[in-house]
């Protein structure tokens, strides 16, 4: 069966920013880059089109610089013993007076005006040394931590009382995790402002991960209430396999689920910022924090995450991974190669200006909110299992459900993609009433809103909801959606608690079984799809769950490290596919299809092909050409040095493949020149 994408949508793609580069040239703006704590390597030479610093040093910033990279600056919310030996009270603290660490000598710290103070002064050296870009990293504090001196201090000036004990009481826990979702926010307004005031063209970032894993892991941090810094440009979102494969509950099982989970949090920071000015960049890892896992594990995991993140094409930027020294001379020299295949295609994104879905019924959403993590510690945590049951059910009948954000909803048009709402206040609390009255003012417009659970003990706070009479903001809801103001929409109320739809495969169904009513009532054809998938311009990735897809044309496998192509491809059930469609390209004189290697300079013309390519050092690249039978033998020069056989035969760089030929050869940063010849 050929290949049938459902729903065709225009992606629209910005226009790109002109920067300024530290010489006073000019440069387009950079779509992919990695993080590295080291000096410039030829073996991490990745050929990104930027690169993250994690150093202020000039030295550092030069090197890197000096070999083409768009040098983009961070700075980590933890410090090491040095600091905290003169400021052991700003270290977060357990209630058992414990120190919070990120491995030995990795404290994470309260977001203190010292601490602020020495972020300002880091990022101020940063821009003086040639960073184009700053980026503070992870501005995390958790749920189990506020015991420090330093916490202590900052909650009796921010409330004027005495600090409380957040375990004592829901209202102590809401507050005492709000104020820190305060300081983060504080912090980061701190940084941004002052990178603004110093050089206005520096470019302000933060990387952070998405609100679904640090609701899931109990930490606190405003997604919605930073993204609206004016001097917030771009946000990393960091997602990859070691957030993805947390266990969750779906069909009654808590097991991992690497792709699933990873669509849900990227789709939540696509959705952040959609229909606004930040830029968005989506984190990837072929590795993960964790270094037991098997060469297989990481492998298998990695490419999930590849395609989860390929799903939204309205997000075009890449981290393509962080630390390479963990990664480069550990990993086999074949993944090596096919993480450099999978970068081009990164970087090409941005040149798709199409998308085709295959996929289910489109236009369902259900919500986060930064008041998700105030709740979910003791002495009464939330059970995240509503999340789950209100996402994975329809994910593994390939409906791609979005994870939108509750404090948008009053923006003009952030809900018209939508036609069904599944909301729950269950495990976050809208933060006042224009909430409620943007979703009921959507409702009337058509919408149809499927309302599920909402007691809980944080129905208790003395919130505005309480204010204003009610019991709980879902009931404050109800109360705008009363039958005679629902006008052209609908409203189902579901009393149940929207986890007992993670409980069992018998609950997933009715929770389907209420979508497709909800579908109906809002003229949605509801369809369910055995894959997610999506064509970005000649690009395709599918994650298939059931059954198997087939795709008509020829194709470059880009998860294979031989780049081969493969005619009318197969993709069997719970397998991930990327591919790049070259069908169009299988005629005539040979030419390029694809390599994974950096092209600085390709010219095309009769009887030759002259290439100029670029890798990192000690990797292997490959080019993968169509070469009919007709225009064989070729001819293989590289750097001045011809191949000892030929393409029929099979030579030391040389494998002909039917009508394509793979030609390898070792990667050199400062590049290699290969012609390429044949008989025309």
């Amino acid at each position: 069966m050929p290949i049938v994408f459902v729903i065709i949508a225009l992606v629209v793609v910005s226009a790109p920013t002109v920067v300024a580069a530290p010489n006073g040239t000019k440069t387009q703006i950079p779509y992919t880059t990695f993080q590295t704590g080291g000096e410039y390597q030829p073996e991490h030479d990745i050929k990104t089109d930027a690169v993250i610093v994690y150093a202020d040093l000039a030295d550092r910033i030069k090197g890197w610089a000096d070999n083409g990279y768009y040098i983009q600056t961070m700075y980590g919310f933890r410090t090491g013993p040095d600091y905290i030996k003169d400021h052991a009270d700003e270290v977060q603290t357990a209630k058992g007076g414990g120190l919070h660490t990120c491995g030995p000598g990795s404290y994470y710290m309260v977001p203190t005006e010292s601490r602020i103070k020495a972020a300002v002064q880091y990022f101020t050296n940063a821009i003086n040394n040639g960073a184009q870009a700053i980026c503070p990293e992870e501005p995390e504090f958790f749920t189990f931590t506020g015991y420090s001196q330093s916490f202590k201090d900052a909650w009796q000036k921010y409330y004027n009382e005495p600090w409380q004990d957040q375990e004592s009481s829901i209202e102590a826990r809401w507050k005492s995790d709000r104020l820190k979702s305060e300081m983060q926010y504080k912090m980061v307004k701190s940084i941004v402002d002052a990178a603004a005031a110093q050089k206005s063209d520096v470019r302000r970032m933060v990387a952070c991960h998405s609100a679904v894993t640090y609701a899931y892991w109990n930490i606190i941090y405003p997604h919605y209430q930073c993204m609206t810094l004016p001097n917030l440009q771009e946000i990393i979102g960091q997602v990859w396999t070691g957030t993805a494969r947390s266990a969750n509950k779906y069909e009654g099982k808590t097991e991992e689920r690497t792709f699933e989970t990873a669509f849900l949090e990227y789709s939540s920071l696509a959705n952040l910022v959609r229909g606004t000015d930040k830029r968005m960049w989506f984190l990837m890892d072929p590795l993960e924090d964790n270094q037991d896992r098997s060469m297989e594990d990481y492998h298998s995991n990695y490419e999930k995450t590849i395609v989860a993140c390929l799903l939204f094409p309205e997000v075009d930027s890449y981290e393509v991974l962080p630390w390479p020294n963990r990664i480069y001379g550990r990993i086999p020299g074949e993944f090596a190669t096919q993480i450099s295949s999978i970068i081009n295609a990164l970087q090409d994104m941005h040149n798709q200006k199409t998308a085709q879905y295959d996929m289910g019924t489109r236009g369902i959403a259900t919500f986060v909110a930064d008041s998700m993590a105030w709740q979910r510690g003791n002495p009464h945590g939330s059970n995240f299992d509503c999340f789950w049951g209100l996402t994975l059910p329809l994910i593994y009948k390939g409906i791609p459900i979005q994870v939108a954000q509750l404090e948008r909803v009053g923006d003009k048009g952030y809900l018209s993609p939508y036609k069904v709402l599944l909301l729950s206040y269950e495990i976050m609390k809208p933060m006042n009433p224009q909430i409620n009255q943007a979703i009921a003012d959507w409702v009337k417009d058509g919408g149809v809103l499927v309302v599920l659970g909402g007691e809980d003990a944080y129905n208790d706070l003395p919130e505005w909801w309480k204010e204003r009479g009610f019991a709980s903001p879902t009931q404050d809801l109800m109360s705008r959606l009363s039958v005679s103001k629902t006008g052209k929409g609908r409203v189902i109320r579901i009393k149940e608690s929207p986890a007992v739809f993670a409980s069992s495969a018998k609950d997933a169904d009715r929770l389907r079984e209420i979508v497709q009513d909800a579908c109906k009532a809002a003229s949605l054809a509801y369809r369910e799809n055995p894959r997610l998938g999506i064509r970005r311009g000649d690009y395709v990735a599918i994650r298939v769950f059931d059954g198997e897809k087939n795709l008509a044309g020829r194709y470059v496998d880009l998860l294979n490290p031989r780049i081969s192509v493969a005619k009318d491809p197969v993709i069997p059930a719970d397998k991930c596919a990327l591919y790049k469609d070259v069908t169009k390209l299988m005629a005539g004189d040979p030419k390029l299809l694809y390599t994974s290697s950096k092209v600085e300079n390709l010219t095309q013309q009769a009887g030759t092909i002259r290439m100029k390519l670029s890798g990192p050092q000690d990797t292997r690249g490959v080019v993968r050409l169509y070469a009919p039978p007709a225009a064989l033998p070729l001819s293989i020069e590289v750097d001045g040095k011809t191949a000892s056989g030929n393409a029929q035969t099979e030579s030391e760089w040389v494998e002909q493949e039917g009508d394509t030929a793979l030609i390898s050869f070792d990667n050199k940063p400062k590049s290699i020149e290969l012609i390429i010849k044949w008989r025309n």
